[in-house]
């Protein structure tokens, strides 16, 4: 729940001059009241500009660690609405006729294109193209001349024009990429992400494995609904460089059916699928996991966890079962699209969907039951990973 905490919140949150604060997360019920002990963490530095951001965080009970918690989709309150109840200003951001920093992480995130960069290990390894520019921009100062076609924002553009004005102090930008090899005392470093944030989490993890190689070993990896991100060459590098160490969770839930049109992250419950009599029955998967495009596919080491019915008196657990039947799971680009703007109708189904499976809150609920179940039977969450 720490995790979560740091990367849904304090990752979008935390100032940029606020390396030194600490920070406290502490897991609640949902009637509010603390469940275990209250952590706190120290900013000790904050990376990225406009695009891509990430703060790590170390824990002052326990400094050999440090946390690289990565910000995800930047979505206005009113985007979730139907269009025609969102007020003036955020339907233009959703038209594209003003600027705004959800804007381009959606850009970033809904595109299909794959790219290749010169730290990836193997040519055949290609990327998803708009998690690369989100991860360039907060690794390294990008340079002229890149064998990459180069590439700005408008939100970078207005970047520049705003530092011209500013103080040295202010226009300084750190980067992921020059501050880690000076880490190598730590014991070890997690990324951790939610949504866009995860897929970050996961493709600066790999490049810091590629290009620190004395802190490889040390590196574990939480993705919380990462939407896809490598092709098939790139999962197998993932999977082989990080192996046990690395782990995605995916929300899911049940549901009676009849599946609606047009839905691919709907799957049919396995357990059924080999009874012809038995009643018809659905697992629906967080749809921001789904398949963007045939050239990405899921990593290794999927956990789905099975959120209960609002009304249920249960706790959300893993169904390892299901990992085989939601890695392939598919959802229309137009329809994502439509949703990450604000201009889905609220009623349609994929936006019931991601409400109850996909925002940070889900995650929460489903990081705290497991953190609750495991507790209560005094046995450690498998595939082994130092979660808080």
């Amino acid at each position: 729940g720490a995790y979560l905490s740091l990367c849904g919140n304090h990752a979008s949150t935390i100032a940029t001059d606020a390396v030194g604060s600490a920070v406290e997360c502490r897991a609640r019920d949902d009637s509010g009241l603390p469940i275990g002990p209250k952590l706190l963490f120290e900013a000790v530095g904050i990376f990225g500009d406009d695009a891509g951001r990430a703060v790590a965080f170390r824990p002052l009970k326990d400094r050999s660690r440090l946390i690289i918690a990565f910000r995800g989709v930047r979505v206005e309150p009113e985007a979730l609405k139907s269009q025609a109840a969102q007020p003036v200003r955020s339907r233009k951001r959703s038209a594209g006729t003003a600027l705004s920093e959800r804007g381009i992480d959606v850009k970033n995130l809904l595109g299909t294109q794959s790219a290749t960069a010169d730290w990836l290990p193997a040519p055949e390894m290609r990327v998803h193209d708009g998690v690369l520019r989100h991860h360039e921009s907060l690794w390294a100062m990008q340079r002229e001349g890149r064998q990459r076609v180069e590439w700005k924002t408008v939100a970078a553009a207005v970047a520049e024009q705003a530092n011209a004005s500013a103080s040295p102090t202010e226009r300084k930008i750190n980067y992921l990429g020059d501050w880690l090899p000076e880490q190598a005392e730590v014991k070890e470093l997690v990324f951790v992400g939610l949504s866009l944030g995860a897929a970050l989490a996961q493709i600066s993890a790999l490049r810091a494995a590629v290009e620190i190689p004395n802190l490889a070993r040390k590196v574990h990896v939480l993705g919380l609904g990462a939407v896809q991100w490598a092709n098939h060459a790139t999962a197998l590098c993932y999977s082989t460089t990080f192996g046990d160490r690395a782990v995605q969770l995916v929300n899911t839930a049940s549901d009676a059916g009849p599946a609606p049109q047009h839905t691919g992250w709907w799957v049919a419950e396995p357990s059924r699928r080999r009874d012809s009599e038995a009643k018809e029955a659905f697992v629906v998967v967080d749809p921001l996991t789904a398949e963007l495009a045939p050239h990405f596919c899921a990593l290794h080491n999927v956990l789905p966890c099975r959120l209960p019915r609002p009304d249920a008196n249960e706790r959300a657990s893993f169904d390892l079962s299901l990992a085989p039947h939601i890695t392939g799971v598919t959802a229309q680009l137009s329809t994502l699209s439509a949703l990450m703007r604000g201009t889905l109708n609220s009623e349609h189904q994929m936006a019931a969907d991601y409400q109850r499976l996909h925002l940070g809150r889900n995650y929460r609920t489903a990081l705290r039951d497991l953190f609750l179940r495991y507790s209560d039977s005094g046995r450690s969450p498998t595939p082994p990973l130092h979660v808080q």
